[in-house]
Parts: structure tokens; sequence; C-alpha cells
């Protein structure tokens, strides 16, 4: 199963930088949002809890890119620009990597996004689970995203998801709840 694989960057350095695990509650259909799917680390490996006192949860003044949400946790509290592997993607005119055209087509389209989760439900039943769309929709968005940025995805890799990413996607995928009614295939 590989409800308990891990992710990992494919980097040059033999750190564990740009890390994030693929916990085992991504096929437990009760999640309330990503965390319970990813343990999210900032890029070098750590907590990201600098100085005493220097906590990142619940604002953004931590964000370079102006486009992260206020997180949870210091581990979930990390912006496109401190990942050096998504860092090195950001166009010249852009700050933020949900600007790039790529992350919009492979993260954000719907039908795309549909097409991998197709592909995900028949080869992983278990780690798309989810009763609600929006929540298959997410965990689809954050694997084509790690696919994108470091090429592959196996049990002992590991991973960072930036928060402006995880925004974006949550924005682009919301609970039908909230009125948006998702395409029938």
């Amino acid at each position: 199963s590989y409800s308990s694989s891990s992710l990992s960057s494919d980097s040059d350095s033999s750190s564990s930088s740009n890390e994030i695990t693929w916990s085992e509650h991504v096929a437990r259909t009760d999640v309330p949002d990503h965390f319970d799917l990813f343990d999210l680390l900032d890029s070098d490996g750590s907590d990201s809890e600098g100085e005493p006192g220097d906590s990142r949860v619940g604002h953004v003044e931590w964000c370079s890119c102006s486009h992260c949400g206020p997180m949870d946790t210091e581990r979930a509290s990390v912006c496109c620009r401190e990942v050096q592997r998504v860092d090195v993607l950001i166009d010249a005119g852009s700050q933020c990597i949900t600007a790039h055209p790529t992350f919009r087509h492979i993260c954000l389209n719907v039908c795309v996004v549909a097409v991998a989760y197709y592909e995900l439900a028949e080869n992983y039943p278990s780690l798309v689970d989810a009763p609600e769309i929006h929540r298959r929709y997410w965990s689809t968005a954050y694997r084509q995203f790690a696919r994108w940025i470091w090429h592959r995805l196996c049990r002992r890799d590991r991973i960072t998801v930036p928060s402006c990413v995880v925004s974006a996607i949550k924005q682009a995928f919301p609970s039908e709840e909230g009125g948006f009614v998702y395409p029938e295939y």
C-alpha cells in the first residue's frame, strides 16, 4: 500500500532538505485538510523554528512571494521562495510558483487534475479514497506538483509543498458546500 509512502527531493545535495512526508492518513475519509495528508517540513529539514518565540504559526510575515496563507504549524509555514527546487523555476517577472503556467495547467486545471485522479484511483485506490471530490483533487494536485518539481514519487522520497501551493490548490478546488459544482464525467 502506498498510504504510508513518503516523497523526497532528488536534489544534488545529500542532505534531507526540501522534505514532506506522505503520511498514513492519506486514505482516511475524515481528513479535515491537507495537514492530515502531509507532514510539511521547511526547506532545510528542520521545524522552521529560528529564534525562540519566532513563530510562523497564524501569520504570513515569513512569506516572500505574497501568496502564502497562515498555517497551523511551523512545519507547514514554508514559502515557495524557501524551496530551492521550486525557487529556480519562478520566472523573472513573477513572485510565486503559483503564477507559473505549468503550475496552473497541471495543478489547477480541473480537467487535468481529474484525469490524474482517475489514474491514481485505478492504480492506488487507497491513496485517493476521500469521500469528497475536493479532497481527492487536493491530494491529486499535491502529487501533480511533487511530480513536476521532483520528477518522481516513491516510498523513500520526501519533498516540501509550499504554503502558497497548498493555498492555490484549496482555492481552485473548494468544497461543494460553497456552491462550486465539479464537472461530471
